[in-house]
């Protein structure tokens, strides 16, 4: 589609959403700042969402696109013109953005920014940016496309929006940084940098630079708290074959991290000085390039601060140039957006580094992937699409140290344009390794130890949310007297009234739309026939069937209605005496339900009896596999009581109001009580009905929404533990949910267990993958405008890449290898309706098939996260058998591995939950 399409209606054609943030004076005073640029008149500027080191979540003193546009997503760019206003964002975020933009800004829902300036602002037009907010791969897509139209990207000595915030802008981050012990680690620092020179004279580079955060965090063992939700600290780190040094605010080393950083070599740097340090880096691997031989070594050994008044000077001249006529030819493999690279991809390989190196295969050749595992993950069969068969898999020699081919190595998706300036000036083009640091893969390919810790965390985190969701369902029912989680209808003892919390009436559903572009994808499974709104393979009795249902539904509705207005007439002035009545006789029912269903239970309990013999049986089991997980058990034990206890004192002081901000703080309250548990791992998005609908929704104290019986909830929430990273989304509904949503959320579940389910061969990426929790939802016409999944880290960003499972082309390059984390988490949303979505952690691992094709070796999916799905929300009839097997075994797994670290209340509900589910 044409930039020019992705045009929102003009400001003057939409009135202020309720939520929007008037950003007038900001753009006035930034567009005062383009107009007197000096060397000329800017006619538009850019503000990324990312900061130096191209994080997706920022510091707050960072969140620069945020404070000129109101916008909070974590994902979007802006441009600002002399006259307009515009803001580029993903599928997740099209409601929020809608609600939170003035009418001074225009919101895109496709195109990209470079081809709209491209098209719409004049030939000779000035482009400025800060060229520290700029990746190399942005900066070169953008400049193509400037080029193109005769215009010129420039770079601004100042971030221009930070002049508009001045004084009010935040400080900078000033947390300590912590070390991050081996025993949750599971390498030790010297381990890893062993392997990162190995890797560095495998590419032939002199130099690694490391400008991703976490990157950083994982490669020297330490953790921070300068971006919320992430346990990072603002840092570069640079690896030579003699030396490892880390920028950082001084301020925040402590004693205890100097030491650990001392003891395995690496010195500690003030963070401005990396710039300096990095062009007297690159002059002296320049020398080293024209030199013998047998001198390089020598000159690279003597690079350690020397030339810093140069340094200083030219870091002085990386901002403020015009780039553009800059053309060189560095390898870029690995990089976004090339043509050359999609040629390559399609063969299933790319060009090869360095004279008489073997071409490499994108996104994880074997040797990668190999190597990558070593040091305590599995071994894997490697290899990456489109290469099979081509490679043995044998290791290469390694390059000799001292005739290394490039000087020094960047990766241009997290390293910004301003660091590549800082080297380019000095190092000559074919001496600059552009290519995905060694470090991505490596650390998304998780060791045994990270692997136990992930399984102990989620087992914690699960018992978290057990017990909220048991508190959640019994506040419900108290104080507004709702079915609850488990049942649909509110029946009093001695009366069959309907409950009055009738059923929203059946519409027909609006279907989401996606991001547009690359996200409207089509499957063979979408529906056929304008209007008619039937799926391929559906015929006259599948329509006559749901014709009679709907009519039924309709004919149910008017009979409630009518039963409701006459109830309602009659009991007109007893309306208090008949609640506390209802109440009562709902308490007694209750207690007579919950006897009955002990005494009936089944599977993994046989009895009341038996429950404290099984209980301690299976604690001993759990102790093999998950000894940390044994320490929150006895908090529970020990807390259980007092749990009790504050139940009653709720109903004494008055319940805690339900709106989605407290139910938000009680689950992290919940969290909080186990074990390593370090914060939340993302802001909890804690939705209630037409905000679910709003993908990555954040409730707000003074406008979130109160909890209601007649609306689904999404719960979609994180927790950041020593040992690990939890994300879970579960949807729930605490009322009676139309058949509709029934319907829709079966489809979801369905999609999630094809792709749970699926075996696949080494070398299968994301992308590939991505169709299988959309075709249920495609044969009914329906999708979801979002990836499917994520890689998750060990105490690190809940966002992990490099690999993920999504339609985007990003998703083609990385292959998924045996120790990855990975999401799974297909949802439907409808606006102003409803959202759900399901979602688990799984972690990627080796299966044994009968056959092996092509020796390439199997892989399977393992959910690690254990909360249970309610079945309330599920339309058995469109389950098939072996859908109905994976959710009852799932559950019976969450009963026997969640019920040792329960008691009371709590694990009457787990058990409750995990009912097995019967054929329709």
């Amino acid at each position: 589609m044409a930039a020019s399409d992705a045009e929102a209606a003009p400001p003057s054609a939409a009135a202020e959403a309720p939520g929007s943030v008037d950003t007038s004076a900001q753009l006035a005073a930034l567009r005062a700042l383009m107009a007197k640029y000096e060397g000329g008149a800017l006619a538009a500027y850019i503000v990324p969402s990312e900061d130096a080191h191209q994080s997706e979540y920022v510091a707050e003193c960072d969140q620069r696109r945020k404070f000129i546009s109101g916008f909070s997503g974590s994902a979007g760019i802006a441009l600002v013109t002399a006259s307009e206003a515009l803001l580029w964002t993903d599928g997740r975020y099209f409601l929020q953005a809608a609600s939170q933009l003035s009418t001074d800004w225009q919101l895109c829902k496709s195109g990209t920014l470079e081809k709209w300036a491209a098209t719409h602002l004049p030939r000779g037009a000035r482009i400025g940016v800060d060229a520290s907010t700029l990746s190399i791969d942005a900066a070169r897509r953008v400049t193509h496309e400037l080029d193109k139209a005769g215009q010129q990207l420039v770079l601004t000595p100042a971030n221009l929006v930070d002049e508009v915030w001045g004084a009010d802008r935040p400080a900078a981050p000033s947390a300590p940084v912590r070390v991050h012990p081996v025993q949750f680690a599971g390498r030790g620092v010297g381990d890893k940098l062993a392997w990162v020179r190995r890797k560095m004279r495998e590419e032939g580079a002199r130099a690694l630079v490391v400008t991703a955060l976490d990157e950083v965090m994982w490669l020297l063992n330490v953790r921070g708290a300068d971006v919320l939700y992430n346990p990072v600290v603002l840092s570069y780190a640079v690896v030579t074959m003699g030396d490892a040094t880390i920028y950082v605010d001084g301020k925040k080393v402590t004693d205890e991290v100097v030491a650990h950083l001392k003891g395995e070599g690496v010195q500690v740097k003030d963070y401005n000085a990396i710039l300096p340090d990095l062009h007297a880096l690159a002059a002296a691997a320049a020398a080293a390039a024209a030199a013998p031989a047998a001198a390089a070594a020598a000159a690279v050994a003597e690079v350690g601060g020397s030339g810093k008044e140069k340094g200083e000077e030219a870091g002085k001249e990386v901002k403020g140039q015009e780039w553009g006529k800059e053309k060189e030819q560095v390898k870029d493999e690995g990089m976004e957006g090339e043509k050359v690279e999609e040629k390559a991809r399609e063969e299933g390989k790319v060009e090869g580094k360095g004279e008489g190196k073997e071409a490499k295969a994108e996104g994880g050749s074997k040797e990668a992937i190999k190597t990558a595992q070593e040091g305590g993950a599995a071994d894997a069969k490697e290899g990456a699409a489109g290469n099979s068969g081509e490679k043995e898999g044998k290791e290469k020699d390694s390059a000799p140290v001292d005739a290394p081919v490039y000087g020094v190595w960047l990766s241009p998706a997290t390293c910004s344009y301003a660091v590549y300036q800082a080297v380019s000036k000095q190092l000559p083009a074919e001496h600059l390794l552009l290519h995905q640091s060694p470090i991505a893969l490596e650390k998304a390919i998780k060791n045994e130890v990270e692997i136990a810790g992930l399984r102990a965390c989620h087992v914690r985190d699960g018992v978290a949310l057990v017990r909220f969701f048991a508190w959640l369902d019994h506040q419900m029912r108290e104080q507004q007297g709702a079915p609850g989680y488990f049942k649909e209808r509110v029946e009093t003892a001695g009366s069959k009234r309907k409950s009055t919390y009738a059923t929203p009436t059946r519409r027909s559903s609006r279907i989401a739309r996606g991001s547009g572009g690359e996200g409207e994808e089509k499957g063979g499974g979408s529906s056929e026939g304008k209007g008619k709104g039937r799926g391929r393979g559906r015929g006259k009795k599948e329509d006559e069937k749901e014709k009679e249902e709907e009519e039924k539904d309709e004919e149910e509705k008017e009979k409630r209605e009518k039963e409701e207005e006459k109830e309602t007439g009659k009991e007109e002035g007893k309306e208090k005496e008949e609640k506390g009545k209802v109440k009562k006789d709902e308490k007694e029912e209750d207690k007579g339900k919950e006897k009955e269903k002990d005494e009936e239970m089944t599977d993994v309990h046989e009895g009341d009896g038996d429950k404290k013999g099984e209980k301690g049986e299976e604690g001993e089991k759990e102790k093999e596999g998950s000894k940390e997980a044994e320490k929150p058990a006895e908090k529970q034990g020990e807390k259980q009581e007092e749990k009790e206890g504050e139940k009653e004192g709720e109903k004494e002081g008055g319940p805690v109001a339900l709106t989605e901000c407290s139910v938000s703080d009680k689950l992290q309250a919940f969290r909080q009580e186990q074990e390593h548990f370090m914060g939340p791992s993302f802001a909890t998005i804690a939705s209630v009905g037409t905000n679910a609908a709003i993908i990555h929704y954040k409730p707000e104290p003074a406008t979130c929404a109160a909890l209601s019986a007649n609306h689904i909830f999404l719960c979609d929430s994180g927790g950041q533990y020593l040992d690990g990273t939890t994300d879970v989304t579960r949807t729930v509904h605490f009322g009676r949910p139309t058949e509709h949503e029934k319907k829709c959320y079966t489809l979801v579940l369905k999609g999630y267990i094809e792709l749970e389910q699926v075996i696949f061969p080494n070398g299968t990426t994301g992308h590939m993958l991505d169709v299988l929790p959309r075709k249920a939802l495609w044969r009914e016409g329906l999708d979801y405008p979002h990836g499917t999944g994520h890689g998750v880290g060990s105490f690190l960003n809940v966002h992990e890449g490099p690999h993920l499972i999504s339609f985007r082309p990003k998703a083609i390059q990385t292959a998924l290898a045996a120790n990855m984390t990975v999401t799974d988490e297909p949802g439907y949303y409808e606006d102003g309706k409803f959202g759900m979505r399901v979602e688990n952690v799984l972690v990627v691992a080796h299966t044994e098939r009968a056959h092996n094709f092509a020796d390439r070796g199997w892989l399977k999916f393992e959910p690690i996260t254990l909360v249970p799905i309610q079945t309330k929300l599920i339309e058995n009839s469109l389950l098939s058998k072996p859908e109905r097997d994976w959710l009852n075994t799932y559950h019976a797994r969450c009963r026997k591995e969640l019920s040792p670290f329960l008691e009371g209340s709590d694990l009457d509900w787990l058990h409750r939950a995990t009912e097995p589910i019967k054929a329709h």
